[in-house]
């Protein structure tokens, strides 16, 4: 079990975690506040992105009403 190497899901399959490099980068605003956690191979390409938002409005503050 000592030999076995951490693996990370990308657009290239599976490849080895220490092949990539790990972006994070936040944007933080008065309505939300979003990470991105962005890896990238030995060129630079973008393998696997992913985001993940809060909002500081909440429920009541994002509402939008349609008309039918």
């Amino acid at each position: 079990m000592a030999d076995e190497i951490p693996l990370i899901w990308t657009s290239k399959g599976n490849v080895p975690l220490d092949s990539v490099v790990q972006e994070v980068i936040w944007d933080v605003q008065k309505d939300y506040i979003k990470v991105v956690e962005r890896y990238k191979d030995a060129t630079g390409e973008v393998v696997k992105e992913g985001a993940h938002v809060y909002s500081r409005l909440g429920l009541t503050g994002e509402v939008a009403v349609a008309s039918f």
